[in-house]
């Protein structure tokens, strides 16, 4: 039997006060995740969703930060902007 897809739901889609950049002017960078505030950077509507994704893929920040451009561009929805 077939899995269901997951939902991922949109920046857009979050209450105001949910949102990345809101929470991120509202209690400081020191107290969002580093998903949500990856997610401020990328300013896409599945943001959560790619940062999350990054940093699954790079092993954290750290790696992430240390990745190659090339390679961080294999994940979908990510390119050279």
């Amino acid at each position: 039997m077939a899995q269901p897809a997951e939902y991922h739901p949109k920046v857009r889609d979050l209450p105001a006060g949910e949102r990345p950049v809101n929470r991120l002017r509202e209690v400081g960078p020191t107290s969002i995740s580093t998903t949500e505030l990856l997610a401020c950077l990328l300013q896409t509507p599945d943001a959560l969703h790619q940062a999350q994704k990054l940093l699954v893929q790079f092993g954290g920040f750290p790696g992430l930060v240390n990745a190659a451009d090339a390679e961080i561009m294999q994940i979908n929805g990510i390119g050279p902007a």
